[in-house]
């Protein structure tokens, strides 16, 4: 009701049946509830017009009763609703009831199943544990509805053969114990796993048969075969990937790299002696070339992934890596280096020809170099370095052929002690010249600063003269004096 016009509607056009209308009112009746007294506010509200009008809906009540106890609804026709006051509390009790007894019951298949997957692997792959989850799922919905029904009360529920829920709990449970034996691993299913290859599968249902107690005449030989196969499965497995390993030997791109992967664990002798013999031969073919290309880092890199192959092959790449080093240094003028490279090692006839001509060649082009070497060069400090090194070279050649070069060492000493004391002469003179410049410069500068010192007194003095106003020079007064009275009195004052 939103306005007074409201209140004039036909009787037949109220959705709750109208029972009374006490029409217009100068008053309202005392002892009224608080919901019909209005509460106005003296100020602002006055009452214009008063009027009660009592509506009525009809209200049924349904009565129930359970094992325990009893309980009322109370729903009224227009508008549908539950009356407040409505019990509740045994339906409440008898749905926890059936509930709680679901939940023990679904407690219980999860362990059943739990327990029937936990005894092998093979229960879970190939086992009936989804139907039996299923089942003890079913199982609980029907011990909760059995339960909801048995909680009514004696007079209206059902004998407990008639209940249906019974039945499908009962059904759900023997299912179970069919399918904890029906379907299980057999000897001949591990059989045929076997025979296709697929060794895991035959594993794992051997595995169930020992987990259900089968019997141990049959498993034995079963578990031979098995053991058989997978024996000959892993030969099979080694031969393909030392094959995959021999292909990546041959396949490598030097002889180090090779020897590297011949290095990593085989498992097959036959192709382990295989890729040995080619790897070494690639490893005799390869050193002769480095030899001659003179890579002695390649040759020292060969030797180190011999040692474990072949010791005696790694100690002739060894070898071969000293008179790479020689020939490298020598071609470089590092012939101390080269020297040292070919001393302290043991060679065969071949490779102490080899050391020998190297040597002969050393000792020539150490004599050539002392021949040809600028030993008068203009500038002093070249000149020295030029005879410590053919100095160094002589010495070399003495001591490596036990003769004289054309230029000796003793000649090459003399020259060498001269061109140092001409140095020192040198630097001695240019260490004059230096301190005499400085000297120069000193008393310039000292000449400099007297010269500026005379500028600034003549300056500060003639900033001290007073100047008359007819364009003269006081000959007596100065500016520092103080008082100016009287100066340039016959001069016109000062300006």
């Amino acid at each position: 009701l939103l306005a007074s016009e409201d209140l004039e509607r036909p009787p037949s056009r109220y959705r709750v049946p109208l029972v009374q209308d006490s029409g217009w009112l100068d008053a309202l009746p005392e002892g009224l509830g608080d919901e019909l007294s209005p509460s106005l506010d003296p100020v602002s509200d006055r009452v214009l017009r008063q009027r009660i009008q009592r509506f009525e809906s009809t209200v049924y009540r349904f009565h129930y009763e359970t094992r325990t106890s009893q309980g009322t609804i109370s729903v009224s026709a227009e508008p549908p609703a539950i009356v407040p006051g409505s019990t509740w509390g045994p339906l409440w009790r008898r749905l926890a009831l059936a509930v709680g007894v679901g939940v023990v019951v679904l407690g219980v298949g999860v362990v059943v199943h739990g327990r029937y997957v936990d005894r092998a692997d093979w229960f879970i792959d190939h086992g009936n544990g989804p139907s039996i989850a299923w089942l003890g799922f079913v199982a609980a919905l029907a011990s909760g509805a059995l339960a909801a029904a048995l909680w009514m009360p004696a007079a209206t529920r059902k004998r407990a053969p008639r209940l249906p829920a019974l039945w499908v709990a009962v059904a759900a449970w023997s299912l179970i114990g069919i399918l904890w034996f029906l379907g299980g691993p057999t000897l001949e299913a591990a059989d045929q796993s076997i025979e296709r290859g697929d060794l895991a599968a035959a594993r794992a249902e051997l595995a169930a048969l020992s987990a259900v107690g089968a019997p141990s005449e049959g498993l034995a030989s079963v578990h031979t075969r098995l053991a058989d196969a997978e024996v000959a499965n892993q030969h099979r497995r080694d031969i393909s990937e030392d094959e995959a390993h021999l292909a990546e030997v041959k396949g490598a791109n030097s002889s180090v790299a090779a020897l590297e992967a011949l290095a990593r664990p085989w498992k097959t002798p036959d192709l382990e002696a295989n890729a040995r013999e080619l790897t070494l031969q690639r490893a005799r073919e390869d050193m002769p070339r480095l030899s001659q290309t003179q890579d002695a880092g390649g040759l020292d890199a060969l030797a180190l992934a011999l040692v474990r192959v072949d010791p005696a092959l790694a100690e002739e790449a060894r070898r071969r890596t000293h008179l790479a080093r020689a020939a490298s240094m020598r071609e470089a003028g590092d012939f101390s280096g080269a020297l040292a490279a070919l001393d302290g090692w043991v060679a065969n006839d071949e490779e102490e020809a080899a050391r020998t001509a190297l040597r002969s060649g050393i000792a020539e082009d150490l004599r050539r170099a002392v021949d040809v070497a600028d030993l008068d060069a203009d500038d002093l400090e070249s000149r020295q370095r030029s005879i410590e090194r053919a100095l160094t070279q002589a010495r070399l050649f003495e001591s490596l052929t036990h003769t004289h070069a054309e230029r000796s060492v003793s000649d090459l000493e003399g020259r060498l002690e001269q061109t140092k004391k001409a140095l020192e002469e040198e630097r001695r003179r240019a260490e004059e010249a230096e301190r005499r410049e400085e000297a120069a410069a000193e008393r310039a500068r000292k000449q400099a600063e007297e010269a500026e010192q005379r500028r600034q007194a003549a300056a500060a003095r003639a900033s001290d003269r007073v100047h008359c106003c007819d364009g003269t020079t006081s000959p007596s007064c100065r500016r520092s004096q103080g008082s100016l009275r009287g100066c340039c009195s016959r001069h016109g004052g000062v300006c």
